[in-house]
């Protein structure tokens, strides 16, 4: 980041800041966690995860959105919790910038910590390996993963697979696989 524009240095750090504050409210120093080549474990990774894609202030004050104090109505308490927790998202980018943050800030620390030294093997391989993690991660939440409408005269299922399917659930074929309720079977999947 040292050629990037002010702008983009001012983005970083602000990450960083949000990203060592997570981890100094869950008591987690990484500092100390890296020097001691004890990584970040699968768990911990995937609740910064789930974090990362809410406002600094929603994890910073330990406020849980699914608490909502007790109204009449259940859907009303649906659409109250619904409400708060899409108010505390971020946008896809600020999550994928902030896993980037930290795995680059882990690089960092490993790097200053163990880049001069030899290292055994083992601690070598756990540090790549908690690295694939966070760039899996951070590959998925950056990826679009859009649904593809289907109109509804498209089929899903093609018809050949559709057709030997109806056979196989039809209640007196040899191939179908139900023990016990043939026809109420059939008539479910027929439905569907």
């Amino acid at each position: 980041f040292l050629n990037a524009s002010l702008s983009t240095k001012k983005r970083v750090a602000y990450e960083l800041k949000v990203v060592i504050g997570y981890f100094e409210n869950n008591y987690i120093d990484l500092t100390q966690r890296i020097s001691s080549a004890q990584f970040l474990t699968s768990s911990e990774i995937s609740k910064f995860y789930g974090q990362m894609m809410l406002t600094r202030n929603s994890f910073e004050d330990n406020k849980n959105i699914s608490v909502i104090s007790i109204t009449a109505s259940k859907k009303l308490r649906n659409a109250m919790a619904s409400s708060i927790y899409n108010n505390c998202k971020v946008c896809p980018e600020t999550r994928t910038g902030r896993i980037r943050t930290i795995r680059k800030y882990l690089s960092f620390l490993y790097d200053h910590f163990h880049g001069d030294k030899s290292v055994p093997e083992e601690v070598i391989h756990s540090f790549h390996a908690m690295q694939n993690k966070w760039k899996a991660k951070e590959n998925y939440a950056s990826s679009k993963r859009l649904a593809r409408t289907v109109e509804l005269v498209e089929s899903v299922i093609p018809n050949d697979i559709y057709q030997k399917f109806m056979h196989v659930i039809e209640p007196n074929s040899s191939e179908n696989p139900f023990r016990s309720s043939k026809l109420r079977n059939f008539l479910i999947l027929s439905v569907l």
